[in-house]
C-alpha cells in the first residue's frame, strides 16, 4: 500500500489515512484524514466564538482602527495606487447597489458626516494660514462630550448650527487643533472673532469663572495626553 509523512502531524502513516487528491503525485493530500478533522473541527469552533462574541471583536476592531488610524489610510491609498482598475470595476458591478448603500448611510449618520466635514473645513482653514493642525470626528465627538453638548462660553445647549471657536485665533498663531478648540453658540463665535479669548470672555455678560476653568482643564488635559501619547 505505501506509506506517507503527514505534513501536519509529521507522522508516517498508510496512504488509507490520507484523503483523495489528483493533483498530488502520490494521488493523497498532504494531511491526514485525522489532522484534516481536527483543523476543520478547530476554524467552526473559531467561528462560533466569533459569532457569539461580536460585540468584544467590533470594539476591539475599532480600537485597533483608531490607534492606526494613519497607517490604515496609507495602505489604502498605496494599494489603489497600484491597482486603480480593482475599484474601477468594482464600481461599476455594483452600482446601484453602493448607491443604495451610500444613500442610507447619510440618513443614518447625518451627525457624524457633519461632524466629519466640519473637522474637514477647519483643517483646510489651518493648512490655508500655515499654522497647521487637525482633528478626528472621535477627538471633536469627546470635545462635544465634555462640554456636555453645551457652549463653552453661556453653558447654553448647543443647536445643529454650533460654531467651533480657537481659543487663540488663527491670526495670532492658534492652530485647529483640538485642543485650541471649544464648541459654541454662532453669535458667541462672531462676537469674539479674533480677539483674545480671557479678555474677551470677561467682559461678556455670561463670563462664568467655573466655564473658564473647564475650558482652561479642557486645554490643558488634551495637550498632556498628547504628549503622553508622543
Amino acid at each position: 500500500m505505501g506509506l506517507k509523512t503527514c505534513s501536519k502531524c509529521k507522522f508516517e502513516k498508510e496512504l488509507d489515512e490520507f484523503h483523495r487528491d489528483k493533483t498530488k503525485k502520490d494521488g493523497r493530500k498532504s494531511q491526514c484524514k485525522i489532522c484534516v478533522k481536527n483543523d476543520k473541527e478547530k476554524k467552526l469552533y473559531a467561528k462560533k466564538y466569533r459569532e457569539e462574541n461580536k460585540e468584544y471583536y467590533r470594539i476591539k476592531n475599532a480600537e485597533w482602527c483608531k490607534r492606526n488610524a494613519e497607517k490604515r489610510r496609507a495602505a489604502n491609498r498605496e494599494y489603489h495606487r497600484k491597482n486603480p482598475h480593482v475599484s474601477r470595476d468594482y464600481y461599476e458591478k455594483n452600482k446601484e447597489r453602493i448607491s443604495l448603500y451610500n444613500k442610507k448611510y447619510k440618513q443614518e449618520n447625518k451627525e457624524r458626516l457633519r461632524v466629519v466635514k466640519r473637522a474637514g473645513k477647519h483643517k483646510r482653514r489651518a493648512r490655508k494660514i500655515g499654522n497647521g493642525g487637525s482633528y478626528t470626528a472621535d477627538e471633536l465627538r469627546d470635545c462635544l462630550n465634555y462640554f456636555n453638548n453645551r457652549c463653552a462660553y453661556t453653558g447654553e445647549p448647543l443647536p445643529d448650527n454650533y460654531h467651533l471657536d480657537h481659543v487663540r485665533p488663527l491670526s495670532k498663531g492658534g492652530t485647529s487643533y483640538i485642543w485650541n478648540l471649544v464648541p459654541c453658540l454662532a453669535e458667541v463665535n462672531t462676537s469674539k472673532q479674533a480677539d483674545d479669548m480671557y479678555g474677551w470672555y470677561r467682559r461678556q455678560p455670561y463670563y462664568s469663572k467655573e466655564r473658564l476653568v473647564r475650558i482652561n482643564k479642557w486645554i490643558n488635559q488634551i495637550k498632556e495626553s498628547e504628549k503622553g501619547a508622543m
